[in-house]
């Protein structure tokens, strides 16, 4: 399993727009290929911080995706944002439940 994390800081007076565009990408994401879950974070000491968590099947499924037109057309949101978005992909060899 691959985790994907998405980080980006949004542009405080942007924070509705740019939700709206994360919002447009996730539900994209949900569809593609070997997303097995998605979840929107956000930083509770900093307002302007979020990440967006996907969970893969496989490498070459996320790799498709933020390759995709899909993810391009989220890249168009840089002026809202007020860096460039971070991607770290995680490879998960095991996991456990706790309960």
């Amino acid at each position: 399993m691959i985790r994907a994390c998405l980080a980006f800081r949004v542009r405080p007076p942007k924070l509705e727009e740019a939700l709206s565009a994360v919002d447009s990408l996730g539900e994209r994401m949900r569809r593609a290929r070997g997303c097995a879950a998605l979840r929107l974070l956000s930083d509770q000491e900093d307002s302007a911080a979020y990440e967006l968590v996907s969970e893969w099947m496989d490498a070459e499924d996320v790799e498709a995706f933020f390759s995709s037109e899909d993810f391009r057309i989220f890249r168009g949101i840089r002026f809202l944002l007020s860096s460039d978005p971070l991607i770290v992909l995680d490879h998960v060899g095991a996991r456990t439940l706790h309960r």
